[in-house]
């Protein structure tokens, strides 16, 4: 299975609305095309994991780079894995200022797409990941 993970920068303030908009176009599309993922939203960022068939995938990325929603697009980790991260969610949603957990990691991760740079240690997208898999709860 093919995983690619990427931060972006909202071109708009993220209101319910707009984020709602984002997950349920998300979901209808990758329904159709068998992906799986999540979306954590911190102030105007985002950072979204996807995964499935690799050609689904980079289509989605590339539907995704064309989106004037948002920009400084940035991929962080592209890697295969046997394990599904994502078990049974279309598209899973975190917001983090609502979540009582340590989510000091993640927010770490934020900072550094903030300043438009690339992750530095997969094993900090990883931990990313396990976080958010132990923590989320799938909307939608």
């Amino acid at each position: 299975m093919f995983k690619t993970v990427y931060t972006s920068k909202s071109n708009e303030s993220i209101t319910p609305k707009f984020l709602q908009e984002i997950l349920n176009l998300s979901r209808k599309n990758n329904a159709r095309d068998g992906i799986r993922g999540f979306l954590v939203c911190r102030e105007n960022f985002f950072l979204q994991l996807l995964e499935g068939q690799e050609q689904k995938v980079k289509e989605c990325m590339d539907r995704i780079k064309k989106d004037s929603r948002h920009k400084n697009i940035i991929i962080q980790a592209e890697f295969f894995s046997n394990e599904k991260i994502t078990p049974g969610w279309g598209m899973a949603h975190l917001e983090l200022n609502e979540k009582p957990w340590n989510a000091e990691e993640i927010i770490s991760l934020f900072e550094m797409a903030r300043a438009e740079k690339v992750f530095s240690d997969s094993g900090a997208v990883k931990t990313m990941i396990k976080l958010f898999a132990q923590n989320a709860k799938v909307l939608g």
